[in-house]
């Protein structure tokens, strides 16, 4: 498995998100995850948390669509990497957008949680971002974290 797959999985069942949440309400977790990127990218604040926290969401899209990360890593699709940082993140949400739409039309997701995956990596090498410490980052803030599962998705305790 890639880079803390599992410890992510294992966070996502002792929560009861798998169980719980079905692939849609996961796939719109993600799209608000990119809008958490957008802000802060756009308020010139740090988004390597951003970065871990969209990767979370596509680790766990990805194991309920039985797809593995280290798939996607070992063997990255076609990506059209953008010129800019701005376009970089714009072409995430469109992609977390078709994610959705692929979800609800039953089509295959691999190719937009790929581009998400794709996209995040970009971005972090082009803010000079260590991609693994992004994770870390994310991850280390949900791990312990408490909640309840509402309605297929996870609140976390204030």
């Amino acid at each position: 498995m890639y880079y803390r797959e599992q410890d992510i999985v294992d966070w996502a069942y002792d929560k009861g998100i798998v169980q719980a949440a079905d692939r849609l309400t996961q796939s719109l977790k993600t799209m608000e995850e990119v809008a958490e990127l957008i802000k802060h990218f756009l308020k010139e604040q740090p988004i390597m948390d951003d970065i871990g926290d969209i990767y979370v969401t596509i680790v766990v899209q990805a194991h309920m669509n039985n797809y593995d990360i280290q798939e996607i890593h070992e063997n990255p699709k076609d990506f059209e990497k953008s010129d800019s940082i701005k376009e970089q993140i714009a072409n995430m949400m469109m992609d977390a957008s078709m994610l959705a739409d692929s979800i609800m039309t039953e089509y295959p997701t691999e190719y937009w949680i790929s581009n998400i995956y794709n996209g995040l990596i970009i971005i972090a090498d082009a803010m000079d971002l260590s991609f693994p410490r992004c994770i870390d980052m994310a991850y280390d803030e949900i791990k312990g974290r408490k909640g309840k599962m509402v309605d297929g998705v996870f609140v976390k305790n204030e």
